[in-house]
């Protein structure tokens, strides 16, 4: 564990406040803006001067610009390698999903049963940036198309509405995962798991059944 900081400080997820919001509404402005420029040049030639499809085209690459720094960012993806820990966390590339717009991630390790969820922004009840569970947490599960919805075991988080890339394909790696739970017991039964559950409960990172 001593690649992790183990700090609640640290943890703490950011309130999607205006930043989030602007982040949002410029990647849906810079496709719109491309689209109105787009129709505008076919459609108002001689109509529309030059200057003004100028400044839209200005304006379009500049909300372009940001969106492309935003998607480009590296904290999401140091986010995701600081909560891999060997032998506790650590899934395959193909159950990991990395949602950038929304700047969070979903993971499932299939050989121990736990579930991370990652995101530098406040999801719901949750104003984690990392968020570890098993399988025994999963009350119900379902999935509209790209979005995952898990009912947890918890008072705390009774529900987690995750954005996901493939929902369905999540949907399918949790339904794997909770039909494995007895095989587990076998993954999970050593000193290092059991120390590295330990710590991680101990600083919230980890949450458990509380009913």
């Amino acid at each position: 564990m001593s690649e992790l900081t183990m700090n609640l400080k640290e943890n703490k997820a950011k309130p999607k406040s205006f930043g989030y919001v602007f982040s949002r509404l410029a990647t849906a402005a810079s496709i719109i803006l491309a689209v109105v420029v787009f129709f505008a040049v076919l459609s108002s030639l001689g109509r529309l001067s030059s200057g003004a499809i100028c400044i839209m085209v200005a304006v379009d690459v500049a909300l372009m610009l940001y969106v492309r720094k935003q998607f480009r960012s590296k904290e999401l993806l140091r986010l995701v390698e600081s909560m891999k820990v060997k032998g506790f966390y650590f899934p395959e590339d193909r159950d990991e999903q990395i949602v950038r717009a929304q700047k969070c991630y979903l993971g499932i390790d299939l050989h121990r049963g736990i579930i991370a969820v990652g995101s530098l922004y406040e999801i719901g009840a949750n104003k984690q940036k990392r968020l570890y569970f098993d399988t025994d947490m999963i009350e119900s599960y379902e999935s509209y198309s790209n979005q995952l919805v898990l009912n947890l075991r918890s008072r705390t988080i009774p529900t987690l509405k995750l954005s996901v890339l493939n929902g369905e394909q999540a949907y399918r790696n949790i339904e794997m995962a909770c039909k494995m739970r007895e095989k587990y017991d076998a993954n999970r039964d050593n000193v290092d798991y059991r120390n590295t559950k330990a710590q991680m409960i101990a600083v919230g990172w980890m949450i458990e059944r509380d009913y």
